[in-house]
């Protein structure tokens, strides 16, 4: 357990993926489960690929500020969304056209 903390103190980690670097400023991780909470950071112009993306965790996701558009639904999200996906659903790919990106508090958990 995690009693309350400044998140501000919490450095960002630069993570490859798609055209453009995304971010990670994890918050909280269970080595023994593999749960995690994290702020996800999408810059402006990111691109997923073309491919949908699978887990095997639950996946909780809540925009924070910006859009997100889902390629496959076509659809653009933005902040107060929020996306509850469990194991093994097919979601994405994902892009970003918004100037500030998409900043997203992404939970995951496995059964």
């Amino acid at each position: 357990m995690l009693e309350f903390f400044n998140t501000e103190l919490v450095p960002w980690v630069e993570v490859g993926e798609g055209t453009a670097k995304t971010t990670i400023k994890t918050l909280a991780d269970d080595d023994r489960t593999g749960d995690s909470t994290f702020l996800l950071h999408l810059p402006f112009n990111y691109y997923a690929g073309s491919e949908q993306v699978i887990h095997r965790f639950w996946e909780e996701v809540l925009i924070l500020d910006g859009e997100l558009t889902d390629l496959t639904l076509k659809k653009t999200f933005g902040v107060h969304y929020y996306s509850c996906r469990p194991p093994r659903m097919k979601h994405g790919p994902f892009t970003t056209t918004n100037p500030k990106g998409c900043t997203m508090l992404v939970i995951t958990r496995y059964e």
